[in-house]
């Protein structure tokens, strides 16, 4: 069900709905909190928003779940 959640979440930021985006990405981490890539989509709306402490936050959530995914470290960088 995450799955589902991650990819509508996904359609409604390259559709600029920002703000319902990021609710289908909470939906899809509270099915999954273990999946990195639901924190980092979550992140990258953030960051688009200039929300660069919560972006932060997201993508060292993932880090942590998925400490090898370099496009993780990526998009951290870029929240600083």
């Amino acid at each position: 069900m995450s799955f589902y959640y991650n990819n509508r979440g996904l359609a409604k930021y390259h559709l600029s709905q920002f703000d319902d985006a990021i609710q289908d990405f909470n939906d899809a981490i509270e099915r999954n909190y273990s999946n990195a890539e639901n924190y980092f989509n979550r992140g990258n709306v953030r960051l688009h928003l200039e929300e660069f402490e919560e972006a932060h936050e997201d993508y060292d959530k993932a880090i942590m779940l998925d400490p090898s995914n370099a496009k993780l470290f990526h998009a951290k960088g870029l929240a600083f």
